[in-house]
Order: C-alpha cells, then structure tokens, then sequence
C-alpha cells in the first residue's frame, strides 16, 4: 500500500515538473494578460499606481505582485515565482493538513507520506490546468486560498487558535486581492466559526474568532490601498477605479458556464473527476454513512461548499477556463476525503469497512486530471509547434519591431502597440490608460462605458461619443497595430484619422500598420 502511494506521489510530482519545465523552455505562447501584468508592474517604479494611471479590471495587488518580475525581464521569471509561492504556499498546507488528518490515512502515521502526496496532488493540478502555461494568477491566488483553508480547518488543533484565525483572514484576503471571486467565502468562514460556536454554546467565542478574522483579512488590504490615501484625489480615484471594475463583472448564463466547463475537452476531465470526489464524501455524510471522523467531515462540506461558491461567483462575474485553478485547493481536500472514504483498510476511527482498492482509483484519477496538458505539450514539441529557447523571458517579442521602437525611442518619439504592453515594459513607455488592450478595444467597440475615472481620458464623456479621440488625441508620435485586429480596423475608419497620422512603410515591418504623427519629428531609421 505504501508502495502505491509512493508511486501516486512521484507520477504527480513528474507530470508537474515536467509541465514547469515545458512552460520556461518550450511554451511558445502565452496569455496577453500577462504582458498587461508584465507592464503595470514596470509602471510602480515610477510611482505610477492602478486606476490613478492605467485601467485594468484587477484589484491594485497585482501590480505589487508583477513588480519583481518586470523588473528582471518578464514572463519567465514570473513563471518562477509564481511556482516558488505554489511549492512554498502548498507545503506549509499539506502538513497542517497531514498532520491534522493522518490517523484517518490508510497507513496510519505516516504524516511525510501524506503531506507529499497532498502536495503533489495540488501542484499537478495547478500546473494541468489551463492557464499554467502562462502561470495565471489564479494560481497564485489558488496557493493563497489554500494555505487559508489549511490553517482554517486546524485551526482547533493548533496551540493558538486564535493566531490561526489571523492568519487564515490574511491569505483569504491575499486571495481576494488576486481574484476577487473568492470573497464569495466570506459568509461560509464566519457560518463554520458560528458552527464552532453553537456547538460550543460560545457566542463570545464566535464574535472572537470573527473579529479575529477579519483583523487579519484587513492587513492585506490597507497595505495595498494605503498609498491612494497619500496622492492628491488618490482615494477618490481609487474608488472610481472599484466602481468601473464591478461595471465590468455583468453576469453569466448558466448555459455558458456548463459550455466552458463541461464541453470544453480542456476541462472536462477535471470537471468529471471533481464531481465524483465531492459527490461521495458528501452523500456519505449527509447520509451518516461516512468513514470521516468530524473534522474531516467539516473538512469535505467546506470544500464542496467553497466549490458552489466560487461557480457562483463565476455566474455574477464571467467564466475562463484558467478560473478552474481557483478550485484546485478544495479538489485537493476533497480528493483525500474520498482515498479515504474508497479505501479497503478498516481504521477505528473509520465506521464501516469494505471500499475498492484505493491505489488504482488514485492513479487512474491523476492520470485523468493529468492528460490533456500532457498530451498536448508532447503534440507541440513533437510537431515543432513548441520550440526550445534557453532564453525563459524570449516570448511574445519581435526582434524587428523592438529594434525599431527602440530606435524611435532614442529618436525621442514615443510610441503606442495597441497588442502588445511587453514592448511597453521593456523599454519603459507608458500607454494611454489603458493597463490592458482590452480596457481599449472596449472603447473602440463602444461597449457600455465602465468610468469616469478621474484623469483617465479613456474614460472620459468625449472618449464615450468619439471613441477615436482615444488613438488620435492620445499625443503618441507613432501608433502600431496588427493588420486585421479590431484596433487596426477601427482606427483606419476613423475620419480624423488621415489629418493626424500618415502611414509608414519600413520594409522589414511588413505584419505591423505603422501610423506616425503628422507633427512629429524625423522618422527612425527602419531596422
């Protein structure tokens, strides 16, 4: 039995490693958000804060969290980081977790078997999942929330509970700071800790212990907003700011949501494996036939609970499949109380015997969370689709292109790629507001406004009934956009346009439209 489990560990460990390995070194592609990510961060060092400068429909934490990388080359090293703070984050977790859970582990005691398999079982389904190509920050999120759940569900067993309760609010609310989704948890920590209490006959207790919480979910917070409080309008800016990011979140139909998580091959496996490891766990307890001694058995109904939560989060807000990493620390509990409920060895803290062999379930469920990303990363390098770079921050640059801007650069002409924030980030040229293309495409698209913000000119009543005021006022001496795109083809309509911009035409840039401001000085030297 030990053996098996060994062998479920080091699979899940390899598929991990092996998807890390491929996102540095093979991933030839990578989500735009994470250029717009890339950008913001590069932004704070010249004091330059979310809403106060550039848009973007993120809470101002992740710009803290993108400044390191954007600061030592881009995408690569946030990769790093970002699986650093999931091994750190799902470590301390799984041994609070082990520790608290291993009399209830068929082999009995072995609390490092257990945290390592805890652990691998959440990396793997981490780096599975769609997004951790690019290393989204759900993942991170995911790492916090975890370690949250971890020091909420032991907390009764800890020598300071109280300390525990602290420290479960903080990485709640660096959860919430990374995706906002997961303030949907909020009423189900304060229910557990009224049902600690109830049990307990201690309403003080649960006064206690929530204030507690949200002491520790506070600290998060002030230390990121703090800096609005000290700018001039920077507290009015950064509620305006909030309030065109709750614009943004306009619901989703139910149809859409059952579409991208059960009809999409991406997630289809996950989404099945997740039904079965929480529909048996909980019909088990429901039914008072459950192998789970009592902390467990709060263990799998906060997690299911979690789960509904968060879809329903996804309901007010919108659903992309890299959203399905939010799941992964209450699939990872889930998936323990059901090797669990499934294993053939009795335990006397266990009511019942009997189960299927434990072993094979596990394995052949890895296998199936592991497959598509695996598969499809094998598919890439074997058909050359992925190609090997030693260079771990060499994606999304056109060397052509960079040239160019750099020389425009040295020329003293400033520039715009609509795309593409990357060439913003790396030769340090501010945008025109807009933290991510999409803030501008919905401008151009005349989608329902989400300001005003105060000294965000994207977001202005003029902006609103000429949206080509947005490219042709924004003062930017060159303008580069893809033929084709949504931003190209808007920005040719417009009838301003030729009265402003001319048209460049450097041979070595074919695949890019290159419009220069009719007032500004010599043009660059092509590349």
């Amino acid at each position: 039995m030990k053996k098996a489990f060994t062998t479920a560990t080091l699979f899940a460990l390899a598929i991990t490693l092996f998807n890390v390995a491929h996102s540095l070194f093979f991933a030839g592609d990578y989500d735009w958000d994470m250029d717009a990510f890339l950008y913001l961060g590069s932004r704070l060092k010249h004091g330059e804060l979310l809403y106060v400068h550039d848009f973007e429909t993120k809470l101002p934490f992740v710009q803290y969290l993108f400044f390191i990388p954007s600061e030592l080359g881009g995408i690569g090293v946030w990769r790093i980081l970002s699986f650093a703070i999931a091994v750190a984050c799902g470590a301390i977790a799984s041994r609070r977790l082990a520790l608290h859970a291993c009399d209830q582990w068929p082999e009995k005691g072995s609390v490092t078997q257990l945290t390592l398999l805890l652990l691998s079982v959440f990396l793997m389904l981490l780096y599975s999942l769609p997004g951790s190509q690019s290393a989204q920050i759900s993942m991170v999120a995911a790492s916090a929330a975890y370690l949250s759940l971890a020091f909420f569900l032991t907390r009764a067993n800890a020598p300071k509970p109280g300390r525990s309760i602290v420290i479960t609010g903080i990485f709640w609310s660096l959860a919430v700071l990374t995706r906002p989704n997961y303030l949907y948890l909020a009423i189900l920590y304060l229910l557990f800790l009224a049902w600690d209490g109830e049990r307990n006959n201690r309403t003080r207790g649960w006064l206690s212990s929530s204030s507690l919480f949200f002491l520790g979910a506070s600290l998060p917070v002030i230390a990121v907003f703090f800096p609005y409080l000290t700018r001039h309008n920077g507290a009015l800016v950064l509620f305006e700011g909030l309030k065109a990011l709750a614009r943004y979140s306009q619901g989703y139909r139910v149809s859409g949501l059952f579409i991208n998580q059960f009809l999409t091959l991406r997630l289809l496996l996950f989404s099945v494996v997740l039904l079965i490891v929480t529909l048996l766990p909980v019909s088990r307890i429901l039914r008072k036939r459950t192998r789970l001694e009592p902390q467990l058995q709060k263990a799998a109904l906060f997690s299911a609970l979690s789960i509904l939560l968060l879809e329903l989060s996804f309901l007010r807000t919108f659903f992309h499949p890299h959203y399905a990493m939010m799941l992964a620390p209450y699939a990872t509990v889930l998936l323990f109380c059901f090797i669990v409920e499934t294993s053939p060895f009795p335990n006397p803290a266990f009511r019942g015997s009997g189960g299927v062999k434990t072993p094979a379930v596990l394995l052949s469920l890895l296998v199936a969370l592991s497959a598509y990303r695996v598969t499809d990363n094998i598919i890439g390098m074997a058909q050359s689709r992925d190609i090997f770079s030693a260079n771990i921050n060499d994606r999304h640059i056109d060397d052509q292109l960079y040239r160019f801007l750099q020389q425009s650069k040295k020329a003293g002409l400033s520039f715009l790629v609509v795309e593409a924030p990357i060439y913003h980030m790396l030769l340090d040229e501010p945008r025109i507001g807009d933290g991510h293309p999409a803030i501008l495409r919905r401008v151009l698209l005349r989608k329902p406004a989400l300001g005003p913000i105060s000294g965000n000119r994207l977001f202005s009543a003029e902006t609103q009934r000429h949206p080509c005021n947005a490219l042709i006022l924004s003062g930017k001496d060159l303008i580069i956009s893809k033929p084709g795109s949504v931003f190209d083809e808007k920005f040719r309509q417009c009838a301003d346009r030729k009265a402003h911009y001319h048209e460049l035409h450097p041979p070595t840039l074919a695949g890019y439209h290159i419009y220069q401001k009719t007032s500004a000085g010599m043009q660059p030297d092509s590349p």
